[in-house]
């Protein structure tokens, strides 16, 4: 028995069956999570190494290095990258996606717990992790009131970070712009040495001796001994030690004894005398105080601590930020007055907007496709029976999506949305078949019966054909690829869900409808009824079918209207822009600001502050969030994203859109030409707020890697490339790694007076970095906090140079007398004539090669242009030999997945022709079929063009989707001509099976042409993206569905003669 007879004979058992589908939808739409983006695994694993006080020369010759000769022989890596910063190396290996992370992190910690044998001794543990560039944080909370910013931060991590991380969910809180307290021994060298006799690193050796607990062993003790009731001898473990517990502790601290002098002593009674105690606090100052951070952070112009809250990677951003949200109202009601909490941004607010837009544009594309259904029926019973599609089909493809462990996001919800119009499509077509048979007198069952099984072959193959285009989807390996294989995804599901209900719900509704009166006028002929209730296409048949009949006497029009079209393929995609993605309203704007090397804090911080005035005159400025310099983190994404005291970064949190006449973008362009900045500043402005979560390879601009051996070579290429962009219309903003440099001051060693002091080199580098930046001794634990005890000289020793030259360097030996023997800094260096050099702040390698980077933000120009430009300046640079200048960031991925796309719509034409052949059983019949395709696609071409929109990703998967569904009518009208040659001649076939297809071709073509309309308006935040996909559909299905109805009925009479009548699937 066929599934049509079982529904439509068991009408209870299905309406079971659709009522569990929508309980079941139901639920699933409230468990599903919400998301921005689909959940996607990076496929990169980083090593992170911290090495305390090293210069970015030093940690890649001493870590970065030896870390990449071990990774490069990891299996089945595909590129290798590094960054080396002061104090930190990162080392980034990348695999092939969809790769299993899990093996790649075991092999690599297993070669790093070899090669970081070999690592100096002061360089930390390497500590592998995975790095994804989507992983921003999901909020930024900014915590002010207290006056004492070292205060602040203690309340801050007592009180309210423990608390947001116990929220499910939450991962990590890192804590930046904090204050940190110091414990800070200041010791006078000459006391130190002529006076306790040691040198510095004798004090950080005693400090760490003398704070300590060691655990002893165990010992077997009868309980009497120690005082206990008598018992059974007891084994109890030993610890034996000391702790300091304040700076009294550390002030009263024995470091070394002083014999009584013996000078006038004539019997030598001196001798019997105990000798002096020198204490820590005879010999140095001891003193708490702030730890030295070189940067500031400020929240509409206060300091601030910013809170950055990081989720696991399998958590959902929307219910980890509710959760955090109701944390902080909670702490808002529990902490002190004096303590404000305020949120800076939030991504979770932005996926809802995004989503809440999608949802509504969804809603309003499936209001409009039932609307449209009124034109042509007169019957409300048929409306409902063909719009009961839509809600059953998204129940189904939400639950498919929920149990497969997918998101709602910008993607399925958008596959939801774009698929709404052609949810009724299968439907249309089987209840006007169901009805025609009515009209021609079979009882309603046997009708609903018989017309959903003579149409199943038609509409199988057409929702086939729709699928069959994201089949090759899978086998796209780029970010691209896997970005938008949930767009794809949700659409299948949607759609299969629609076959399955055009092929059981809609006959088991159609057979048990009341007869109606058009069902009698439509007896014997079944041609429409005349009256008032006659609807549009009943208006239209008869004008359509005498144009169909003049179409067939001149068949060769059809041909030459098919190259006409064809041939403007070459040239349509040419008057395109070309871009990624579209740009989309995140209501942030991100300016990073870069003054000359060497500009001091206070200069960079005097700069933003004439930048926050200006942001904050703008009335569609709700936020300003500062951070100038360092933020004084320690967590991984503190070392990261450090920045040098002459750079800064500023985030505008703009009010909602709906509040505002100007959009994120233009704000960011008004912004970049009216920024108060100095002209040696340099300013990079961003508003990609969604594209920025996916990382540099997908922000928009210019990016130009140039591969060599030496540092300097590559930083004179890349700063005269860098000089012809900012000559070239059409780029703004350039940046390159030539002018993020350090200025620093060179001392070199003079080894032969170093020599005879005993001194060698890498000895003097260290005291001078002692003497600088301190050295720390050891921990207290003060209130909870571990307070770090660091020793270094007193201030007037170090405060310029001239105190620099006269600082002393242990060699540590010492005299007869036991002093420690030193020379002076200026006798052993060129202490009087420092030489000034430029030093890398960050070196990059790719593939373990160095690499200089140019980029530049776009001004008017698309990446096509912009590629072209930038080629004729590398081919006018005079590169060495050795030397390479490559396209990278956007291009590079641009390049990557209109390369996978191309490949894909080849794919794509291939598989629907294939499943065409296989369902009609024949390899000629498709042909005239598939030429409705190019008639759709310069449809599509021609709409982006109009609207002014770029030839971009979703662009191109609205052609690509245009492949599946411009071929469904040419399918239903073929298949019907067939049907009707096996009565009629083939002219009247031809002109019989157009009129009586018209009617079904113009609903599902205008259902779906609405359905997009929402989308193709963009309305609101995160539709932004969805635009030109709906735009290249529905331009497609306009023209591929007006010149069907007259093309394919011209191709099928001009080569009747050689194609045989198909066969059909009974």
């Amino acid at each position: 028995m066929s599934l049509q007879r079982v529904s439509v004979h068991r009408p209870v058992a299905l309406s079971m069956c659709v009522l569990a589908a929508l309980v079941i939808g139901l639920i699933s739409l409230d468990r599903i999570g919400i998301d921005l983006l689909p959940n996607l695994e990076y496929p990169t694993l980083a090593v992170v190494t911290v090495y305390p006080n090293a210069d970015a020369e030093s940690v890649e010759s001493d870590v970065t290095l030896p870390i990449e000769r071990t990774l490069s022989t990891v299996s089945g890596l595909r590129q290798l990258e590094s960054l080396s910063m002061e104090n930190a190396s990162l080392v980034m290996a990348t695999f092939e996606w969809g790769t299993d992370l899990g093996d790649a992190f075991e092999e690599i910690n297993s070669l790093l717990s070899v090669a970081s044998l070999l690592l100096p001794s002061d360089v930390q543990r390497p500590i592998v992790v995975k790095l994804d560039p989507s992983q921003v944080p999901v909020l930024n909370i900014a915590v002010t009131g207290e006056t004492d910013l070292v205060a602040l931060t203690g309340r801050v991590e007592r009180e309210i970070v423990p608390v947001i991380e116990r929220v499910p969910g939450v991962a990590q809180v890192s804590v930046a712009g904090g204050a940190y307290p110091q414990i800070s021994v200041y010791y006078d060298t000459q006391a130190l040495r002529e006076r306790a006799r040691l040198n510095p690193l004798d004090i950080q050796a005693m400090l760490q001796y003398q704070n300590a607990v060691v655990p002893a062993g165990t010992l077997e003790v009868r309980p009497e001994e120690l005082g206990l009731e008598a018992g059974d001898v007891r084994r109890f473990p030993l610890r034996v030690g000391a702790n300091l517990e304040s700076i009294d502790d550390l002030r009263s601290l024995v470091i070394s004894v002083e014999q009584p002098a013996t000078g006038g002593d004539a019997f030598g009674l001196s001798a019997l005398l105990p000798p002096d105690v020198i204490r820590l606090g005879d010999v140095a100052q001891i003193v708490e105080e702030v730890r030295r951070v070189e940067g500031h952070t400020r929240v509409n112009g206060e300091p601030a601590v910013v809170l950055r809250v990081l989720k696991e990677s399998e958590a959902n951003t929307v219910e980890v930020s509710r959760g955090v949200l109701a944390a902080v109202a909670a702490l808002t009601g529990q902490l002190a007055g004096d303590l404000t909490l305020e949120i800076v941004t939030d991504q979770a607010q932005f996926i809802n907007e995004s989503i809440d837009n999608l949802s509504w544009s969804a809603l309003v594309g499936a209001v409009l496709a039932v609307l449209v259904l009124t034109l042509f029926l007169r019957s409300w019973r048929d409306i409902v029976v063909i719009a009961v599609a839509i809600p059953l089909a998204f129940a189904v493809a939400v639950t498919l999506l929920h149990f497969g462990g997918y998101t709602l996001n910008l993607m399925t919800l958008g596959g939801l949305a774009i698929a709404v119009g052609m949810l009724v499509d299968n439907a249309i077509v089987v209840l006007e078949n169901i009805f025609r048979l009515r009209g021609l007198g079979l009882s309603p069952k046997e009708a609903a019966v018989q017309g959903a099984s003579e149409m199943a072959p038609a509409i199988v193959a057409s929702t086939l054909t729709t699928v069959a285009v994201f089949v090759p989807l899978i086998f796209m390996r780029s970010l691209a690829g896997y970005l938008f294989k949930e767009l794809s995804l949700a659409v299948v599901c949607a759609l299969a869900a629609s076959l399955l209900v055009a092929l059981t719900v809609v006959p088991m509704l159609a057979a048990y409808l009341p007869d109606r009166s058009r069902s009698t006028a439509r007896a014997a002929t079944s041609r429409p009824a005349e009256g008032v209730h006659q609807g549009i296409a009943d208006r239209l048949t008869p004008h359509y079918a005498r144009a169909i009949r003049k179409v067939l006497r001149r068949p060769w029009l059809g041909v030459v209207i098919a190259g006409a079209f064809t041939i403007s393929l070459v040239f349509l995609p040419r008057l395109l822009d070309v871009g990624f993605v579209p740009e989309m309203d995140g209501s942030l704007v991100t300016i990073d600001i870069q003054l000359p090397p060497g500009t001091p804090l206070h200069t960079t911080d005097k700069v933003v502050r004439d930048v926050e005035a200006y942001l904050e005159a703008l009335p569609e400025v709700a936020l300003l969030s500062v951070q100038v310099g360092n933020q004084g983190g320690t967590d991984y994404l503190s070392i990261v994203q450090e920045m040098p005291v002459n750079q800064a970064r500023v985030h505008a949190l703009l009010v909602p859109p709906g509040e505002r006449s100007r959009s994120s973008h233009e704000l960011a362009r008004i912004i970049g030409s009216e920024l108060p900045l100095p002209p040696e500043a340099a300013v990079r402005i961003s508003a990609d707020r969604a594209v920025d979560a996916l990382g540099d390879d997908f922000a928009s601009g210019l990016t130009l890697e140039i591969l060599g051996p030496e540092w300097d070579v590559l930083q004179s290429v890349a700063g005269r490339i860098a000089e012809e962009l900012r000559r070239t219309p059409g780029f703004v903003n350039v940046t390159s790694t030539a002018e993020d440099v350090n200025q620093v001051l060179f001392f070199e060693v003079d080894r032969v007076q170093a020599g005879r002091a005993l001194l060698p080199a890498g000895q003097v580098g260290l005291t001078v970095r002692l003497a600088l930046t301190g050295l720390q001794a050891t921990t207290l634990h003060v209130d909870g906090r571990s307070v770090p005890v660091v020793i270094k000289p007193s201030p007037s020793e170090t405060e310029n140079l001239e105190a620099l030259q006269s600082l002393r360097v242990w060699n540590l030996q010492s005299d007869a007398t036991g002093i420690p023997q030193a020379a002076r800094f200026e006798a052993i260096t060129t202490a009087d004539a420092p030489v000034i050099t430029d030093a890398p702040r960050t070196i990059r390698h790719l593939d373990r090669q160095r690499v200089a980077t140019v980029k530049a933000q776009l001004d008017g120009v698309d990446l096509g242009k912009a590629r072209r430009l930038a080629e004729q300046i590398v081919a006018a640079t005079d590169l060495p030999a050795g030397y390479e200048v490559r396209m990278a960031g956007i291009h590079r991925t641009l390049d990557e997945s209109i390369k996978e796309l191309v490949l894909a719509l080849g794919l794509a034409v291939l598989f629907v022709y294939m499943v065409m052949a296989a369902q009609f059983e024949s390899l000629r019949y498709p042909g005239i079929i598939m030429i409705t395709v190019p008639l759709s696609a310069a449809g599509g071409f021609f709409a982006l063009w109009l609207t002014g929109q770029q030839l971009n990703v979703p662009a191109f998967l609205g052609l690509l989707l245009l492949v599946g569904i411009a071929v469904n009518n040419g399918i239903v009208l073929v298949d019907t001509i067939g049907r009707f040659r096996r009565s009629l001649p083939l002219e009247e076939a031809i002109v019989e099976a157009c009129r009586v297809r018209l009617r079904p071709i113009l609903m599902t073509a205008l259902t779906t042409i609405l359905g997009l309309v929402p989308l193709a308006l963009g309305w609101g935040e995160g539709t932004e993206i969805q635009v030109p996909l709906a735009l290249a559909a529905l331009g497609g299905l306009i023209s591929g569905t007006l010149l069907t109805l007259f093309v394919v009925p011209a191709f099928y009479r001009l080569f009747s003669g050689t194609i045989e009548t198909p066969a059909r699937a009974d």
